[in-house]
């Protein structure tokens, strides 16, 4: 399991930090270390992204991570990375590319944890699988060793949700016309800097659409998946109310309607569980 230096809230209840707009107190030198993570699999069958004529397609998986106040709790980043990992084993056993980034209050707090093309050596299927596990372990160490440098840079006293999608329509330029483009972000979705500020114990699913609707939309129309997942998930043994849980998740899928044109819900996943699907 990964191993992380332990953080404390700087309040004892989740209402009267978010009422208050107190900030969870976190170390800034952040211990990472690789310890036998049980996220994973040791056969690598997984279905890989095909055209209409079935032949395949190359993949490309961007990666978010929230790296605020609020995920730098050791249990919820310890979980998001497992759960991460498992996506990267996905995008190497398809021979694929990942870009993972940390954001926190702003589309320029970002760093670049990984980018990597996975190209297996050997013939055989067999023989590419072999080097899966190699390849993920050091993914998965230059992660955790820039998520440590990361904390260092990155304000943690807020979360502009919206940056992620920014940054994900900042990828497309470089990538090919004929991509299979996926997004998978780990967040609580409680966005408390930029122009929209959820940080409201009292906000319904309704006003939550109409602040996402009033945001400049960015276009992701050409990612076939945005899998958002932690939403309502703090750190700490007090969570937020289910109501309020459900109008940050109204927001954030909004948002991802409003830039992918998901009008039939087959796009965007927006969910509170973190673990992989």
């Amino acid at each position: 399991m990964t191993s992380l230096t332990a953080m404390s809230r700087s309040s004892s209840t989740w209402a009267r930090a978010t009422r208050a707009g107190v900030v969870v107190g976190v170390s800034s030198a952040l211990v990472l270390s690789a310890c036998g993570l049980t996220a994973g699999s040791s056969e690598y069958d997984y279905s890989c992204p095909e055209d209409s004529n079935g032949d395949e397609l190359p993949l490309v998986v961007l990666g978010f991570l929230d790296l605020s106040a609020s995920g730098r709790s050791e249990p919820i980043l310890s979980e998001r990375l497992d759960t991460l990992q498992v996506e990267l084993e996905r995008v190497a056993d398809c021979e694929g590319r990942a870009t993972v980034i940390g954001f926190s209050d702003s589309t320029a707090s970002n760093v670049v944890l990984l980018d990597r093309h996975f190209d297996a050596e050997g013939a055989t299927e067999v023989a590419r699988d072999r080097d899966i596990p190699d390849a993920i372990d050091a993914s998965m160490d230059d992660i955790r060793a820039n998520i440590d440098g990361a904390l260092d840079r990155l304000p943690a006293d807020g979360t502009d949700v919206s940056a992620m999608f920014v940054l994900a329509a900042d990828q497309l330029p470089g990538l090919g016309p004929d991509t299979a483009i996926e997004m998978y972000a780990f967040t609580d979705g409680i966005s408390t800097a930029g122009s929209v500020n959820l940080n409201d114990p009292e906000l319904t699913p309704s006003r939550a659409v109409e602040l996402a609707d009033a945001a400049v939309p960015v276009d992701l129309s050409r990612l076939v998946r945005i899998d958002v997942r932690g939403i309502g998930k703090v750190a700490g043994d007090v969570q937020p109310p289910t109501d309020y849980v459900a109008a940050i998740s109204a927001y954030v899928t909004e948002l991802c309607r409003q830039a992918t044109g998901d009008t039939n819900g087959t796009k965007c996943t927006v969910r509170t569980i973190t673990t992989p699907r």
